[in-house]
């Protein structure tokens, strides 16, 4: 599986995956930006974030994007390209739900970054995990689906491809403390 050399960040809340997602993209652009700030603009509260702020943020930030309904296709399309794609779907259930129906689950919406697929899957930077993550094509497909908690406009197979800049990130870039 080939994998985009990309920033591991994670969440600090429930809620904030979009940020953290957001501030893995541009720091794989080059830019730096405190979540704190990203929370701000994105206008994230403890409802998450709208796919609609995403957008508008990423442009904010100087990047460009095609969004929406996306294919796997186009998903890997665009990882080919180096390009990082946002994904909105069902993941990571409640501890006392053994099994989850995922097709039908809209409960746990959540932003994922797909940074490689192969034959069989998508290999994820998963703003709550504090490895990479997968999953089969197959099980994405039923999972790729929110909902947004303000507006309850459905998002199915919601993506967001961020480009616009060569990616600039470096993984074992060391710079000394101010």
């Amino acid at each position: 599986m080939k994998i985009l050399k990309f920033p591991s960040l994670r969440q600090t809340f429930e809620y904030d995956c979009g940020p953290t997602a957001l501030q893995s993209v541009l720091l794989y652009y080059g830019i730096e930006k405190r979540k704190d700030e990203i929370i701000d603009i994105v206008g994230t509260d403890r409802h998450g974030t709208s796919p609609q702020k995403m957008v508008k943020s990423i442009k904010k930030f100087g990047l460009k994007c095609k969004h929406g309904k996306l294919t796997l296709r186009q998903v890997e399309k665009n990882l080919d390209k180096k390009i990082p794609v946002i994904l909105l779907i069902q993941a990571w259930p409640y501890i006392d739900e053994p099994t989850v129906d995922w097709e039908n689950e809209w409960r746990h919406g959540h932003y994922v970054i797909a940074i490689g697929y192969n034959k069989k899957g998508i290999c994820f930077e998963d703003p709550f995990s504090f490895y990479r993550s997968y999953v089969t094509k197959e099980e994405l497909l039923k999972r790729w689906h929110d909902i947004d908690a303000r507006t309850k406009k459905k998002h199915l197979h919601f993506g967001i491809a961020v480009y616009g800049k060569k990616h600039a990130y470096k993984p074992n870039k060391i710079i000394p403390i101010g």
